[in-house]
C-alpha cells in the first residue's frame, strides 16, 4: 500500500509540473486558409473566387411596399380574334388546327352556302344587266346622232345603263359582307357559275389556333364560332386589390407573379388599369396587367400569385435600413447575414426582418447601417455555417 501511495504522488506531481510548465503546448494541424472560427467562417483564396461571393453596405431607404394578390391570366384580347360563319351553310374544308400558327387573312375553314350560291347568280345577272344597258347606250347615241331615235329615248337608255351599274356595285358589296375578297369577286366575274358557292373563313389576326369548331360536315348558322386565333406573347392578368392597398397601386406599377405550372421562375409586367368600382361583397378592385409571354410558359386560365410594386404615397415615411433578400439566409431556423470583418473572413450575424419590397427586405435588428455584407454567393457561406452550428453574436 505504501509502494502504491508513492507512485500517485509521483503521477500528480509530473501533471501539476506539466501544467505549470512555460514550454508551448503541441502546435494542432488545422488548416488556417479554410475554416471556421469563433469570429465567422474563413475561405481561401480559390474557394473565395469559386464562390462568387460579392459584398455591399447595408443602406437605408424608403421602402416601396409589396402587395401580394392573386390573379387569372387571360388572353390579350387585342391580340386575338373569333372566326364565325358570315351565313348559314355546311361546312366542307376545315384548314386549321389547334396550336397552328396562322397568318392574319389566311383561310381556316369554307363553308358551302346556298344564300352564298343565291348572291353569286345575283352579281352575274348584273354584270350580265350592265352588259346589256351598256351595248343599248353606245347603239342608241349612233341613232340619235342619225336622228333616228328621240332624245328622249337616248336618255332613257341612258339612266338604265347607270342604273345596271348601281345594281353591280351593290351586288359586288353583298358578296364583301358574305366574305368574299376583291380577288374572289374577280374570280367570280372570270369564271362566272364554276366559281362554285363556297367562301372562306379567314384569320383577322396572326397567332395561333387555340380553339376550333369546324368540322367538315357541320351546318353552321350566322355568327357561329368557329375558330379562336390568338398571339399569346402578351397575356392579360387580372387582379383583385382590396380596399386597404388601392392608394399603393397606380397604372405603370410593377408586378412580378409566379404560378404552380413554374414554381423556380418569376414572370413580370405592367398594371395599365385599375377599376374605379369597388365590389361590395369582396371589397376589391380590379385590376388589370400586361404580362410579357414571349417565351410561352403561361397560358390563358392559369391561377398565378403576383407581387405588386406599390407607391408610398407619404413622403414623410422614414427610411429604413434595407438589404438584398439575396443576402438573407436561413440557418437553423434563423435569417441571418454575413457580415464582412476581414479580408475572405464573414460573420455569421441573425437578424430580424421586416417588410419587403421587390428585390429587397427590412432589417428591424442585428445589423447597423454601413456594415459591409455578402450579398451574393451567399450558399457558400451558409454550407460553411451548417458544418460549425449557429454562433450568435449581438452587436
Amino acid at each position: 500500500m505504501k509502494t502504491a501511495s508513492r507512485y500517485v504522488v509521483l503521477i500528480a506531481g509530473l501533471v501539476l509540473l506539466a501544467a505549470c510548465s512555460d514550454r508551448p503546448a503541441e502546435p494542432v494541424d488545422i488548416n488556417e486558409e479554410d475554416h471556421e472560427e469563433a469570429g465567422g467562417i474563413s475561405l481561401s483564396a480559390e474557394a473565395y473566387q469559386a464562390s462568387g461571393i460579392a459584398v455591399a453596405p447595408a443602406v437605408t431607404a424608403r421602402l416601396i411596399p409589396t402587395i401580394r394578390v392573386t390573379g387569372t391570366l387571360s388572353y390579350d384580347e387585342r391580340r386575338m380574334a373569333i372566326a364565325t360563319a358570315r351565313i348559314g351553310g355546311r361546312i366542307t374544308r376545315a384548314v386549321a388546327d389547334f396550336g397552328q400558327r396562322v397568318s392574319k387573312g389566311q383561310v381556316l375553314a369554307w363553308i358551302d352556302s346556298p344564300e352564298l350560291g343565291a348572291a353569286q347568280a345575283g352579281y352575274l345577272q348584273a354584270a350580265g344587266m350592265i352588259r346589256l344597258h351598256e351595248a343599248e347606250y353606245q347603239r342608241a347615241k349612233l341613232l340619235l346622232e342619225g336622228q333616228a331615235i328621240s332624245r328622249g329615248e337616248f336618255l332613257r337608255r341612258e339612266a338604265d345603263w347607270h342604273a345596271s351599274q348601281v345594281g353591280l356595285q351593290a351586288a359586288e358589296r353583298n358578296l364583301h359582307i358574305l366574305g368574299l375578297s376583291q380577288d374572289d369577286v374577280e374570280r367570280l366575274s372570270r369564271d362566272g357559275d364554276s366559281a362554285g358557292h363556297e367562301y372562306p373563313v379567314r384569320s383577322a389576326v396572326a397567332g395561333r389556333v387555340t380553339e376550333r369548331a369546324a368540322v367538315p360536315g357541320r351546318v353552321v348558322a350566322a355568327d357561329d364560332e368557329l375558330f379562336t386565333v390568338a398571339d399569346l406573347g402578351s397575356l392579360w392578368l387580372f387582379l383583385q386589390v382590396f380596399e386597404k392597398d388601392l392608394p399603393a397601386v397606380t397604372e405603370g406599377a410593377a408586378v412580378t407573379l409566379t404560378c404552380e405550372s413554374h414554381p423556380e421562375e418569376t414572370f413580370r409586367g405592367t398594371i395599365d388599369f385599375v377599376g374605379q368600382v369597388l365590389d361590395e361583397h369582396s371589397r376589391t378592385v380590379r385590376a388589370r396587367a400586361v404580362i410579357d409571354n414571349r417565351a410561352g410558359e403561361l397560358k390563358p386560365g392559369m391561377f398565378v400569385y403576383a407581387s405588386i410594386e406599390g407607391t408610398r404615397l407619404d413622403e414623410a415615411d422614414e427610411p429604413r435600413l434595407v438589404v438584398p433578400k439575396e443576402a438573407v439566409a436561413g440557418v437553423e431556423g434563423r435569417d441571418v447575414v454575413f457580415v464582412k470583418v476581414e479580408e475572405r473572413t464573414f460573420e455569421i450575424r441573425p437578424v430580424v426582418l421586416g417588410e419587403s419590397s421587390g428585390e429587397r427586405v427590412e432589417i428591424l435588428s442585428g445589423l447597423k447601417e454601413g456594415e459591409i455584407i455578402a450579398v451574393s454567393g451567399v450558399f457558400t457561406l451558409k454550407s460553411e455555417a451548417l458544418k460549425g452550428g449557429l454562433e450568435e453574436h449581438h452587436h
